[in-house]
């Protein structure tokens, strides 16, 4: 994902926008879910979902949006290992 909100040359991943994952996602086959950074969303961990990205867009817009579950990890292989069984 390109940050078009704070500058292209911006690559930390907790800088990205729920506008950002909209505009370049949209319409795309992204499966049953999205698998995200925890660090793009602000509220409480480990879920996320009661939280918003950086511009205010809601996790529950985004997943409205892009038709798809969002789900945030930590940048840990493990949890992000156990985040992919969970759902399967």
């Amino acid at each position: 994902i390109e940050n078009n909100f704070f500058g292209k040359n911006i690559t930390v991943s907790g800088l990205i926008t729920g506008r950002d994952l909209i505009n370049q996602l949209k319409g795309k086959e992204l499966g049953e879910c999205l698998y995200v950074s925890s660090a793009m969303i602000k509220g409480t961990y480990p879920e996320c979902t009661d939280g918003i990205f950086l511009d205010d867009i809601t996790v529950e817009q985004a997943e409205k949006e892009l038709a798809v579950k969002i789900i945030s990890s930590y940048n840990d292989g493990k949890e992000f290992a156990e985040k992919i069984t969970e759902e399967e």
